[in-house]
Parts: structure tokens; sequence; C-alpha cells
């Protein structure tokens, strides 16, 4: 299975969609609180974004193969798991 990924296009979309809480930041649809949060989250994706930019070829398809099925089975198991109903 051939992914249609590229180092440059994984870069650009992270930095775009990392864009995002930041600009509802500044839209005021976040508090003053979540300020750290937002720019956390930026940061920490624009790092390994920046990370497999410079990656070998190889390595890069092999991560990008491995994050085609992980996104996936992580979104289905937060959304799965039931909320805590405040108890041991």
């Amino acid at each position: 299975m051939e992914t249609m990924c590229t180092k440059k296009g994984v870069l650009i979309w992270s930095v775009a969609l990392s864009l995002f809480p930041v600009f509802l930041f500044v839209t005021k649809r976040y508090d003053y609180k979540d300020l750290f949060l937002a720019s956390f989250v930026f940061l920490l994706v624009c790092l390994f974004s920046l990370i497999t930019y410079f990656l070998p070829e190889a390595v890069f398809r092999a991560w990008a193969r491995f994050t085609t099925w992980w996104i996936p089975l992580q979104i289905l198991a937060v959304v799965l798991t039931p909320e805590s109903s405040g108890g041991f």
C-alpha cells in the first residue's frame, strides 16, 4: 500500500492544522488559560513534523505507513472509551 504523502506535504499540513487552535484563541473562542495549551500543541506538532522532514525517505515512508492505521485506531479508541464515573 503506497501512501500519497510527501515530506513537504506533511510539514505544510501539520503547520496549517496546528495553527487552528491559535486562530481560535485569537478570535476569543478560547479563554486566556488555554493559550498555553494552544501554544504547546502548535510547538509539539511542528517539532515532530520538522523531525520527520529531515528523516531519510525510507524511514519517512515507514512512518507514514504506520500512521495511516495508527491515527484512525487512536481516534476510535478515544471515541469508544467511556468517560470516568468519578469512582475507582
